[in-house]
């Protein structure tokens, strides 16, 4: 069970992201690994700050890369203007982050050289005079992938945009241009930005013309190698043919950067090669002698089986499951002459897909524009209502920065509809409550300030410890402050107010959505629709060492509500500003969990918070997202927003 409380505590005790391990007496802190569905790690280094032929491109390349993979659920060591002192502790650090079947990424921006067919990428600093002298100043490919061989890890993806020309040719015996060709260990790809022997430029943009294409591939649902392919054909149309990217290598399974589309498994395609002979003529009867033949066919046949299977047993969204079917059909085209069950798995395949295609569709999707809102009295908040729906609830195991209690994804319908707080509840609103009935929530509140998260005495919703107004969200409140508010709107109205189930509230924040954010799955846009750690946040609060949003909403801490973005169902800050309380029990996972969107009680006292807040990196900025915490815990990240049940 992962604790927000201590969550909390191991984000501003800089180690961002990571679960723990709570003390069933006091809850300490045990910082542990956080498990993901994928364990993806990337290095990312941009050198342009040379002494000798500076270039302007590389940092500003590293840069965007190193954002965009963090969106991706990469763990990113990033190192800019590297200098000969960081090589070993850089590659040192590399080494320790990764694990047996980790994905494994590398990205150089920069200048790179070879030296009798030996690569190597310079540090800035670096003081050639001889080729001599190149070893010991720069990282050598071949140590990069001594690492990536050592760490076992299942794919490894290397990417070199380093094929400017050599600004020390001059004091070289040898005139070799470019990079040479790497030998690459087992399930590792390599792409060059130019062939081997061949030089790029550094671009006029912000990016080289490499990095731009390989940016936008990166969010792409594509396999890697169809992304590759993509970006040779770009570079090559946008350079006139004077730059061409180079891939080689070779890997086992699926890879896709935005997670591949359908979540059916890729299979080694055996049939084509072992199929020539009957194309050549050669007779069956002649081929079923062929042990090795007829092995490979079995192999082809179990593939088929398992991937059948798997897109069978695949619960997401009719959309997802046709893309899904599509795949495997596309997979497996060609017969199998020992077995008749190919046939049959291909047509069952194709009777799904239609059987998809014959569903009605949708209905319409409530906009922003077309919501339809209430509200019951003066005081109360502005609310929502939220149509009855089907959804995928959860995140699917490629969503980069997914945790395990996120899943398995499973289909809930809500029956019937229900209102949901337009935005979270303000300190405006709360403060009419505490004016109406006395409620009082004490004057302790944990609080980050002064580089340190503490329970301090003289903090409440009322004063947090950074400044708001009537119109910021309400926090420092638990999930008994948030009961006892809606307990008074319905005795004030003669409604049922209560908090949201952990499924409305999900199914709200998606709004008809199924990526992992209801503006998309990149993060590119997140400043407009979200309040979450940025660069204005980073600049301003002190102690804040995980890494931020690459781009600034204006806002250090709460924002005012409604300030940004709503969702497709008019909602406000569903993801970011403040973590809201739901009704539901904890669980550490969705084994068992209600599908028709009704509240999920449990043996322990832990409930849910879901959507992020001011304070979180960019991992955690997702509809999927969620924490737990104790009813009686008050966080100056915390508050809420109210639902009510329609006649």
């Amino acid at each position: 069970m992962r604790n927000f409380f201590t969550t909390i505590l191991a984000i501003f005790c800089f180690i961002a992201m990571l679960p723990q391990a709570q003390a069933a007496d006091n809850r300490a802190l045990k910082p542990i690994h956080n498990p993901q569905a994928e364990h993806r790690i990337a290095l990312v280094i941009g050198n342009g700050a040379y002494t000798n032929s500076p270039l302007k491109n590389p940092v500003n390349d590293a840069k965007d890369v190193a954002a965009k993979l963090r969106g991706l659920g990469f763990e990113v060591i990033e190192r800019n203007n590297l200098q000969t002192k960081q090589i070993g502790g850089t590659l040192r650090e590399f080494r320790s982050k990764l694990s047996p079947g980790a994905v494994a990424l590398v990205f150089y921006a920069g200048h790179g050289l070879q030296i009798k067919g030996i690569n190597y990428l310079p540090s800035v600093d670096a003081d050639i005079n001889s080729e001599e002298d190149v070893p010991n100043q720069s990282i050598g490919m071949n140590q990069i992938m001594d690492v990536l061989e050592e760490s076992k890890s299942r794919l490894n993806l290397v990417f070199l945009d380093a094929c400017r020309n050599n600004p020390y040719a001059r004091s070289f015996r040898s005139g070799d241009k470019g990079l040479a060709r790497v030998t690459a260990p087992s399930g590792t790809l390599i792409s060059y930005a130019t062939k081997p022997g061949s030089v790029s430029s550094d671009g006029n943009g912000r990016n080289g013309l490499y990095t731009s294409k390989l940016l936008t591939q990166m969010d792409s649902n594509l396999q890697i190698e169809q992304s590759l392919k993509r970006v040779v054909t770009e570079v090559k149309a946008a350079s006139q043919g004077k730059q061409e990217p180079w891939m080689e290598g070779s890997i086992e399974g699926d890879f896709c950067f935005a997670g591949c589309a359908g979540g059916a498994s890729a299979v080694v395609n055996i049939a084509p090669a072992v199929a020539a002979p009957i194309a050549n003529g050669l007779a069956l009867d002649d081929i079923k002698k062929n042990q090795a033949i007829r092995g490979q066919w079995d192999k082809w046949q179990q593939a088929m089986k398992a991937d059948y299977d798997k897109v069978a047993a695949l619960n997401a969204a009719a959309d997802l499951q046709n893309t899904a079917w599509d795949r495997f059909l596309a997979s497996y085209t060609q017969n199998n002459p020992y077995s008749n069950e190919d046939e049959t798995l291909r047509a069952s395949a194709q009777s799904k897909k239609q059987s998809l295609q014959a569903q009605p569709k949708q209905a319409t999707q409530v906009t922003a524009q077309t919501a339809n809102t209430l509200r019951d009295c003066a005081e109360c908040p502005e609310m929502v209502v939220i149509p009855a729906g089907s959804f995928d609830m959860g995140s699917p195991s490629y969503e980069g920065g997914r945790l395990d209690d996120e899943g398995p994804v499973h289909r809930v319908t809500i029956k019937k509809a229900f209102a949901l707080g337009r935005t979270e509840i303000t300190r405006g609103q709360f403060a009419a409550f505490v004016s109406e009935t006395g409620y009082s929530t004490g004057d302790k509140c944990l609080t980050f300030e002064g580089g340190k998260a503490e329970e301090r005495s003289k903090r409440s919703w009322r004063n947090p410890g950074y400044s708001q107004q009537d119109s910021h969200p309400a926090v420092c409140l638990n999930w008994n402050d948030a009961n006892a508010y809606t307990e008074w709107l319905s005795h004030k109205t003669g409604k049922r107010f209560r908090l949201p189930t952990e499924a409305e509230w999900e199914f709200a924040a998606r709004g008809n959505t199924t990526t992992a954010r209801y503006w998309g799955n990149s993060l590119e846009q997140a400043c407009t629709y979200a309040n979450g750690m940025d660069t204005t946040g980073k600049a301003k609060v002190k102690g804040v060492t995980w890494e931020p949003l690459n781009c600034s909403d204006g806002f250090t801490y709460t924002a005012p509500v409604a300030s940004l973005k709503p969702n497709a169902f008019g909602l406000y800050d569903m993801i970011g500003n403040v973590f809201e309380w739901t009704a539901d029990s904890y669980h550490e996972n969705y084994q068992g969990a209600p599908t028709d969107g009704t509240e999920w009680q449990g043996d322990g006292v832990m409930r849910v918070l879901r959507g992020g807040s001011w304070d979180v990196n960019a991992a955690s900025l997702r509809a999927a997202y969620r924490v737990s915490d104790s009813p009686d815990v008050r966080l100056d990240v915390i508050g809420f927003r109210v639902a009510r049940t329609l006649p």
